[in-house]
């Protein structure tokens, strides 16, 4: 079956980028979209869906095509949450170390002085010390 429309030309490049893409999923096709000038590799089994677009053909194309893969998707969701946590963990030392550290700007200048007032507590926790 032969892809043809005004919008999308079937792209066979010198490189073989089209038959490695293929091999990937033998639905899938290198296109060039004419309006935005970029290629596109779109399947062509679940109604020419728009798998990817890219301007220019870099090495990690076909890596990342088989690893965006529909059956790779529990892989991918796993690293996204264990990026998240790991997120959430460093959030949490930069919080405590600044709490900590202006608990201990504030232990510092409560024994300089008799009283402490609000403003004062308030440029030590900005980082503003008084």
């Amino acid at each position: 079956m032969k892809y043809v429309n005004k919008r999308y030309e079937v792209y066979y490049d010198n490189f073989n980028y089209y038959n490695l893409i293929t091999k990937i999923d033998r639905n899938y096709r290198l296109c060039f979209d004419n309006i935005e000038k970029l290629f596109i590799i779109i399947n062509i089994a679940k109604n020419n869906q728009i798998c990817m677009k890219f301007k220019s053909f870099s090495f990690n194309l076909i890596k990342s095509l088989q690893k965006t893969r529909v059956e790779n998707s529990k892989f991918i969701f796993d690293e996204i949450d264990s990026n998240n946590n790991k997120i959430i963990l460093d959030n949490h030392k930069v919080i405590k170390n600044k709490a900590i550290d202006s608990l201990h700007d504030l232990i510092k200048f409560s024994n300089r002085t008799n009283t402490i007032s609000k403003t004062d507590i308030n440029k030590i926790v900005e980082g503003k010390n008084a």
